[in-house]
């Protein structure tokens, strides 16, 4: 699983970067988006992320789109860990495969 977590420092939450590390792990990579400098705005406009901040999306090949969304308030350690167990759960049961075994196969 992938989660993509839009933040800028002038944004509340209950969730901040300091939590990815509790989030991420061998088969769960986090990546942080400051949508207050130009090239995160731009990508988060690009994929229609709102006003309300924090934000984070997970994301499970082969699925292009986010399984899941936690925005503001919502936006908490244990809800997205919650939804990464989903999201690995779907992968498990769909067989889904990743770059490695591509490259493997």
């Amino acid at each position: 699983a992938v989660c993509a977590f839009f933040y800028a420092e002038w944004s509340g939450g209950k969730m901040g970067l300091q939590d990815l590390d509790k989030i991420a792990g061998d088969d769960v990579k986090c990546l942080s988006i400051d949508v207050g400098d130009d090239a995160g705005e731009d990508l988060a406009l690009s994929l229609g992320v709102g006003s309300q901040l924090p934000l984070l999306r997970v994301y499970q090949a082969p699925e292009l789109h986010h399984l899941a969304e936690h925005v503001g308030d919502g936006c908490t350690v244990s809800a997205v860990m919650s939804s990464v167990q989903k999201a690995k759960q779907k992968a498990v049961s769909t067989g889904a495969s990743d770059v490695y075994d591509i490259v493997r196969g």
